[in-house]
């Protein structure tokens, strides 16, 4: 309730809302699902109604995974709650832009450091996720929110899942086409953590080449599958650990893609060339 009436008030004075830390904070909302559901961010299950405010219907607990979530490229959830209108709202962290609109306004990012230094961070989160055994499930650029220098990046939920047991293997179709790897395609039983990795090397090739390299389509992802990572718009011109690293992560069959923590010991990413 008391977040509620502090967003009200704000916008009442036309003030921007800040969290605890003095960073600023935005509400983002989604249809109440009358099904039970596990994945991060989605209806979970309410605690007593709170009383006090017409609008206010019921404050939700966290899911207990968000709890154990510490660190610096993840975006904070401060509080989740539904309305009377039947709408569940998530209160978390804002960020100046998010790296889509990064690369609308530049093209492309120079591959060292900017580009570099964004995927070390965004992995980091990825890897911080696959620890406490989340998957992501829609990695993208529009998904990585980074402060107003550029520098720091953070990922939001949006379709995260927790596993119940690793492996699990899931047959659920969702994500973004463009980012989707080619088993989601195909609508194979699928490794999701294999997924988010299918996804890191979309969001890297976007942000080295300025382009998103299959648009959407399995039979671009085949083809350039079976021409080379080399074949692909301005892949020729990065440095050679860039490309190899690119190389590692194109790997149709899931089996044959490197854990997040392979990609995070990658030692281009740890700067040693």
């Amino acid at each position: 309730m008391a977040v509620l009436e502090y967003y009200e008030r704000c916008q009442q004075r036309k003030e921007p809302m800040t969290g605890s830390a003095g960073s600023p904070v935005f509400f983002c909302h989604a249809s109440l699902c009358s099904a039970p559901c596990s994945s991060v961010g989605s209806p979970v299950p309410p605690t007593p109604p709170c009383a006090g405010h017409p609008r206010l219907g019921t404050a939700l607990s966290r899911p207990p995974m968000l709890g154990e979530l510490d660190h610096p490229n993840i975006v904070l959830i401060f509080e989740i709650f539904e309305l009377t209108d039947g709408m569940v709202y998530i209160v978390m962290e804002s960020a100046a832009f998010d790296l889509q609109q990064r690369l609308q306004q530049l093209g492309k990012l120079p591959c060292v450091p900017d580009a570099r230094d964004i995927f070390v961070q965004v992995v980091g989160a990825v890897h911080c996720l696959h620890n406490h055994n989340i998957v992501h499930r829609d990695l993208k650029c529009e998904n990585i929110l980074l402060s107003a220098d550029g520098r720091q990046a953070k990922i939001d939920f949006s379709l995260s899942k927790e596993m119940s047991s690793y492996p699990e293997v899931s047959s659920t179709f969702c994500g973004t086409e463009a980012y989707m790897a080619p088993e989601m395609w195909l609508h194979y039983p699928h490794g999701a953590k294999k997924l988010d990795i299918w996804s890191l090397r979309v969001v890297l090739l976007a942000m080295v080449t300025g382009s998103l390299p299959f648009h959407g389509c399995l039979c671009n992802t085949i083809q350039h599958q079976k021409d080379g990572v080399q074949h692909l718009r301005g892949v020729s011109a990065l440095p050679e650990p860039c490309q190899a690293l690119l190389v590692q992560l194109l790997q149709f069959l899931p089996s044959s893609r490197p854990s997040v923590e392979q990609v995070a010991s990658n030692s281009w990413l740890k700067g040693d060339n």
